[in-house]
């Protein structure tokens, strides 16, 4: 029985590649040479899928530029009507113009033309061309001509461009510099004098600067002191700054210490015994104004513009002493402790 079932197992096993491999089981119920044979099944095996093609990767779209929105026309406004305004006061049409019976109005009888003063909507007031009826037409541009000047500016045209000169307006102890351009008078400064006090009144008139000093002696006897940058108009009248005291003498670098600060706070006020005295800072622009031209002088005692106050005096050491000498706050040398005080 042993030999038949290993041969049996050995055909098992030359058969079992081509058929389904048979399982003999055997049963205590069998007869000793019975052999059961059970057919097992072979393993399926699933068929292998075709290879398929790889899908080529869709291809991105290319952007198209995006139209910018088209913007919508800004709709022109409509203009602001053009309103008169009256003449500033202290101010007056210029040489060569006239008021005329509209207020704001002026008439130029050399050009035959017309100005109005005055503004579209909101706007800062100035001139603009306009008719007889002070009809100014919309979007009209300011006419850039000096069509006014102030009321105390001289009447006299000068005779040439350049032409300088100089006014002292005792009545608000001020001096006001002038150059001729256009046929006009045109301001270039703006200066704080004293002039002379009662009995030493600076008189009245016309005249023209003459000599000129960087540092010279004022005064006779016991009056004697030193002015810096003065200018001589009248025999011993001149314009220079605020007398320095007598004890300085001719030296100048102790001089600019010693300028008589009592007597500098009483500028814009009669004070001196005839001369016009100014800051230092404005009888050195004096001094190197008419350096190169001829400088006319007119004192007269009407008002002119209101002149802005100097700078304060420091009462205290090194700005001034105890005796009430010191620096001009405006004296333009490198030494003047003002001047380092304004770097801090």
């Amino acid at each position: 029985m042993k030999r038949a079932f290993c041969i049996f197992l050995l055909l098992l096993l030359l058969t079992g590649c081509a058929e389904p491999a048979l399982a003999p089981v055997a049963s205590a119920t069998d007869e000793p040479d019975t052999i059961v044979v059970v057919r097992t099944e072979a393993p399926t095996r699933e068929p292998t899928a075709a290879p398929t093609d790889t899908p080529k990767p869709t291809e991105t779209p290319v952007p198209t530029d995006t139209p910018e929105p088209t913007e919508a026309p800004t709709p022109t406004p409509e203009p602001e009507p053009f309103r008169l305004r009256a003449i500033p006061d202290g101010m007056r049409p210029r040489q060569g113009y006239q008021i005329t019976g509209l207020a704001g109005v002026l008439f130029c009888g050399a050009k035959q033309t017309y100005a109005a003063y005055g503004a579209f909507g909101k706007a800062e007031p100035a001139f603009y061309p306009c008719d007889e009826t002070g009809a100014v037409e919309p979007y009209a541009e300011p006419i850039e001509t000096v069509m006014m000047v102030p009321n105390y500016t001289p009447t006299d045209a000068p005779e040439k461009d350049g032409e300088a000169l100089l006014v002292v307006y005792l009545g608000s102890q001020c001096v006001v510099s002038y150059e001729g351009q256009d046929g006009e008078w045109v301001v270039q400064r703006i200066m704080i004098c004293s002039t002379g006090r009662r009995k030493h009144e600076t008189p009245k008139g016309n005249y023209k600067i003459s000599n000129r000093y960087d540092y010279k002696i004022l005064g006779t006897g016991e009056t004697n002191c030193y002015g810096f940058w003065a200018s001589r108009f009248s025999h011993h009248l001149l314009f220079h700054s605020v007398p320095i005291s007598v004890e300085a003498g001719r030296d100048k670098d102790k001089a600019h210490r010693m300028c008589d600060m009592h007597k500098y706070e009483k500028l814009g006020t009669v004070a001196s015994d005839g001369c016009v005295r100014l800051t230092v800072i404005d009888a050195k622009w004096i001094y190197d104004w008419s350096e190169t031209r001829k400088v006319a002088v007119r004192i007269v005692g009407d008002s002119g513009p209101t002149p802005e106050k100097p700078p304060a005096v420091i009462w205290e050491e090194p700005y001034t002493d105890k005796n009430g000498y010191g620096w001009d706050p405006t004296d333009p040398d490198p030494d003047n402790p003002y001047l380092q005080k304004n770097e801090e």
